[in-house]
């Protein structure tokens, strides 16, 4: 099964990243260790920052590439 995740990283959530990545990682450690999942950032476009399987990337990792990623720009409605 394949576990979705997309962050909104535009401009209005600057006050509320470290809220966003806290919640994405409480439900990160929910999801299986077999399973596949995705994680998409978006902003002014979809980034993807990661697709592969749980136990190829720790909650450490996760935690440094939620981080790593800036908060910017604005939502657009439009895909990719």
């Amino acid at each position: 099964m394949t576990y979705p995740f997309v962050v909104d990283y535009s401009g209005s959530m600057a006050f509320h990243k470290a809220r966003a990545r806290k919640a994405l990682s409480h439900l990160y450690e929910q999801v299986p260790d077999n399973a596949v999942v995705s994680i998409t950032a978006f902003s002014n476009n979809a980034s993807e920052l990661y697709v592969g399987n749980k136990s190829d990337l720790s909650n450490e990792n996760l935690e440094g590439l939620l981080e790593a990623h800036k908060i910017g720009g604005g939502t657009n409605p439009t895909p990719g």
